[in-house]
């Protein structure tokens, strides 16, 4: 049976939930945004990689802006999939394989020259997503 699909508003912004997974639409600029903690919102498509930092984490975005939120890697993990395409290849990184350059079995260069390494369990996983 398919999942319902629920239409809120908050703070006069409509959102989508969809099995838990919220994602609120912008009409000014036609895109979508996701909540990030606190009062700031961002588009899914523009944000290149995340790095965890304990209940922290780091935000690197196409424009080379860096922002610092109080929500933990595995909650922006949730939201971030269900509007685009990230992939975890370790405890600390989340990626937009939208900005890959390269990747090997072991790591993956993204679009501004940073490397990562895929962790050993995460392999055939990353390889499936990106060969399927």
């Amino acid at each position: 049976m398919p999942a319902k699909r629920v239409i809120y508003t908050l703070y006069f912004l409509p959102y989508i939930c969809d099995n838990n997974k919220c994602i609120i639409f912008n009409f000014k600029n036609m895109e979508t945004t996701i909540h990030i903690g606190g009062r700031k919102h961002v588009s899914p498509s523009s944000v290149i990689f995340l790095i965890a930092d304990i209940n922290y984490t780091k935000l690197i975005l196409e424009d080379g802006t860096q922002l610092y939120v109080a929500t933990t890697l595995k909650t922006l993990q949730k939201r971030l999939q269900a509007a685009g395409d990230f992939f975890r290849p370790n405890r600390g990184h989340l990626l937009n394989l939208d900005f890959m350059e390269h990747y090997t079995e072991t790591s993956i260069t993204m679009a501004n020259n940073k490397t990562f390494k895929i962790s050993r369990r995460r392999q055939i996983d990353f390889l499936a997503k990106v060969r399927g």
